[in-house]
């Protein structure tokens, strides 16, 4: 008596697996400030929000009120929220949480990012409040009456966003 045994390998739930991974590979998740926002303030209402976030993050020379005095750079951005991303494991937390949901079509990407989005933003806001160095001037502790170097009235801090967008 012979037995031929046929093996058969059903790759339908990897190749759905496989699907469902491929179709986030275009999207991120964008924390800042856009649509060319401008500051409210008297002294900085012409000035867009990211350009001040920009100029913070890497220093300028400064004019108007106070021309030809340097402000220095404070990676806020850069070294500030990387190091809070790595550091609390944050990121790796989120996605070994909602990768498996991701896989097996519980959860679509754009779902992931949504998540995602409202807890950068938060973390941003967290690591401008905590940024401390270089510490202000005399001069700019006296003027706003307060040594935080990113914050002046709250305004940039308080009008950081997130946004779900194409990678770039």
């Amino acid at each position: 008596m012979e037995l031929n045994v046929g093996i058969h390998s059903d790759t339908s739930k990897w190749q759905q697996m496989k699907r469902n991974l491929q179709k986030g590979k275009n999207l991120a998740v964008k924390v800042g400030w856009f649509d060319g926002k401008k500051h409210t303030s008297e002294r900085s209402q012409n000035i867009t929000l990211a350009q001040i976030a920009k100029w913070l993050e890497e220093g300028h020379m400064n004019g108007g009120l106070y021309p030809n005095t340097w402000t220095p750079p404070r990676p806020f951005i850069r070294i500030g929220l990387m190091s809070a991303l790595k550091e609390s494991h944050w990121l790796q937390k989120q996605i070994s949480f909602y990768l498996p949901q991701i896989i097996d079509g519980r959860m679509t990407w754009t779902q992931f990012y949504q998540k995602l989005g409202p807890s950068l933003q938060k973390l941003l806001q967290e690591v401008m409040n905590a940024w401390d160095t270089p510490t202000n001037s005399p001069l700019t502790v006296a003027l706003k009456g307060f040594n935080n170097p990113l914050i002046e009235s709250g305004y940039l801090r308080d009008n950081v966003e997130w946004r779900l967008g194409k990678k770039e």
